[in-house]
């Protein structure tokens, strides 16, 4: 590639992102829109996957979030733990003043 990049007549500059690499054409004949649309899909594709898959927000997301609940799951025990026990002692205190 010494001259400047031309880029697809349609498609203009966007499918010249494939850093100077030049895909083999399918089955030696010439390339049509459709299979450079769909080449540059897939190496767009396979770039967010492989992104996504070493992100690592999502997991610390994921933790956060069951931190989170079981949090909460222990508040609401607590809380009702408390109020039976609380409840419990009215009972006692209202039998003890009834006699």
């Amino acid at each position: 590639m010494d001259g400047p990049s031309v880029g697809h007549p349609t498609l203009g500059n966007r499918v010249s992102r494939t850093s100077g690499r030049d895909f083999p054409k399918l089955s030696g004949a010439k390339e049509v829109p459709a299979q450079v649309h769909a080449r540059a899909m897939r190496t767009r594709v396979r770039y967010r996957l492989r992104r996504l898959w070493h992100d690592n927000a999502g997991a610390s997301l994921l933790e956060y979030t069951w931190l989170i609940g079981i949090i909460i799951a222990l508040a609401v025990i607590g809380v009702a733990l408390a109020g039976s026990w609380a409840s419990g002692m009215w009972q006692n205190l209202l039998s003890i003043l009834g006699s």
